[in-house]
C-alpha cells in the first residue's frame, strides 16, 4: 500500500539485482555490490550499479545512493564518479543468435541456433533455456518420429520458447513443453482446456508459507504466458483474465506473509 501511495523514501537493494519497481524512492541503499550471474559470483558492473541506483528520483528529482556498511569494500571513488556522471564503458561486442533459424529439419534448426556469428563485433549468445529444452527434446524418440515437416518443427521451436518461470531446469521443464507440442500438432492444434483448468485450480490456494506462495506464483506465470497465446489456447482472453486474477490474489497473499514475517514481528 505504501508503494502504491508513493510514501517510500528508502529502498534497500538486498540482492543487488535491478528491480522493476516504479516507486517514489529518494535513496537506494546497496546491501551487496555483487551478484551471481548464472556462472559465478562477481562484482556488479558500472551499468548495473547505475541501473539500481537510478531507482532513486526516477527523473523527477535528484536521488541518492549508498551502501549499508561497506559490502565488498563499498563503492570506489571511480565507481561513484561514473554512476553520477553516467560514464559507462563502451560496448565492444554484443551477443548474437540467428533470429530466423530454418525449420526444414531438426538438424538444420540446431545448426542455425548454434552457428557462431560472422561479424567480429558479435559473440555467440550463451545457451538459453529454449535451446537447452530443444536439445533435450531432440533426443526423444517421439519427437524424432513426429517432427517430420517444417510446420511441426516450427511449432516445436515455438513451444520451446515457454519461459521456465519455476526454474525447474531444462529436463523437467521439457516435459511441459513436450505436452504442449503434442497438442499443437494433433487435432485442432490447441491445448486441452481441461488440462489448463485443472492446473489453474490446483494453484488456487492462498494459504502456506512464503516459499509455497512464491512457487505458486511462478507456476501461475507459466499459465499466464500460455493464456496470452491465442494460437495455443482457445478462449485465451477468458483464460488470461482468470490467470491474472489468481496471480493477483497470490501476490496479495505473499505480501501478507512477508509483512507478517518481516514487518509485524519487528
Amino acid at each position: 500500500d505504501m508503494f502504491e501511495r508513493g510514501e517510500v523514501d528508502y529502498l534497500v537493494a538486498t540482492d543487488a539485482i535491478g528491480m522493476g519497481l516504479n516507486l517514489n524512492v529518494q535513496h537506494v541503499a546497496f546491501a551487496s555490490l555483487q551478484k551471481f550471474d548464472g556462472r559465478r559470483i562477481r562484482r556488479l558492473t558500472i551499468a548495473e550499479m547505475a541501473q539500481i541506483a537510478g531507482r532513486a528520483g526516477r527523473h523527477q528529482r535528484d536521488g541518492t545512493f549508498g551502501t549499508i556498511g561497506l559490502p565488498q569494500g563499498g563503492f570506489t571513488p571511480e565507481e561513484v564518479h561514473a554512476i553520477e556522471g553516467h560514464h559507462f564503458p563502451p560496448m565492444s561486442t554484443i551477443f548474437w543468435r540467428d533470429p530466423l533459424p530454418s525449420t526444414v529439419s531438426l538438424d538444420r534448426l540446431l545448426l542455425d541456433l548454434t552457428r557462431p556469428p560472422a561479424h567480429i563485433s558479435l559473440r555467440p549468445a550463451p545457451e538459453s533455456v529454449d535451446l537447452k529444452v530443444l536439445k533435450h527434446l531432440v533426443g526423444d524418440p517421439e519427437v524424432q518420429a513426429k517432427a517430420n515437416n517444417k510446420d511441426r518443427i516450427a511449432k516445436l521451436w515455438d513451444v520451446c520458447g515457454l519461459p521456465d518461470f519455476e526454474k525447474l531446469g531444462s529436463e523437467h521443464h521439457s516435459r511441459t513443453v513436450l505436452k504442449l507440442w503434442q497438442w499443437r500438432i494433433s487435432g485442432d492444434g490447441m491445448i486441452d482446456p481441461d488440462w489448463f483448468a485443472r492446473r489453474l485450480a490446483r494453484l488456487d490456494k492462498t494459504e502456506g508459507d512464503i516459499d509455497q506462495i512464491a512457487s505458486r506464483i511462478a507456476a501461475v506465470r507459466t499459465l499466464c504466458f500460455i493464456a496470452q497465446r491465442g494460437d495455443w489456447l482457445a478462449d485465451s482472453t477468458g483464460w488470461t483474465v482468470q490467470t491474472q486474477m489468481l496471480e493477483s490474489r497470490l501476490s496479495d497473499a505473499l505480501h501478507t506473509a512477508l509483512s507478517q514475517r518481516f514487518v509485524d514481528r519487528r
